[in-house]
């Protein structure tokens, strides 16, 4: 945590979050993807419960779903730019076509891993097993 953050008057206490588990991670995952135009192969309590989703904080799933609409886009643009390539040679029928091939642009499975590949967690296992261990620490305290 930023160190400005912890001055004296910023916040009253600090309270220890965990991070979530693998099930938690899916649930977050569906929250995040509430909106979003997700392709039928989408598994997101699967993708939750990976081990590439592991010590993943809410912040890092958000990323993760970024990630994920980014690579479709990416791809959606890809097909864009050839599909007007060969649109400009005259090899292609209609332009819409090409590109759409009359189904909306969904963000797929694959997208997910491709972000997986690009992000890691915030929380190191050594961090994390120092907010753990200050936690059971305060928790005996107030016993």
């Amino acid at each position: 945590m930023d160190q400005a953050l912890l001055r004296p008057g910023r916040f009253g206490k600090l309270l220890y979050v965990p991070l979530p588990n693998p099930d938690e991670r899916g649930l977050i995952l569906k929250a995040l993807a509430r909106k979003k135009p997700l392709d039928t192969d989408v598994d997101l309590v699967a993708i939750g419960r990976s081990d590439g989703c592991a010590n993943f904080s809410g912040a890092d799933l958000f990323s993760l779903m970024n990630e994920a609409v980014m690579a479709a886009i990416e791809e959606k643009l890809s097909k864009i730019e050839a599909a007007t390539s060969a649109r400009m040679e005259g090899t292609s029928g209609s332009l819409s076509e090409s590109i759409l091939g009359g189904m909306p642009h969904t963000i797929k499975a694959i997208h997910f891993y491709q972000g997986l590949a690009k992000i890691s967690p915030s929380v190191s296992e050594e961090q994390k097993q120092y907010y753990h261990q200050l936690q059971e620490r305060f928790k005996c305290m107030a016993c």
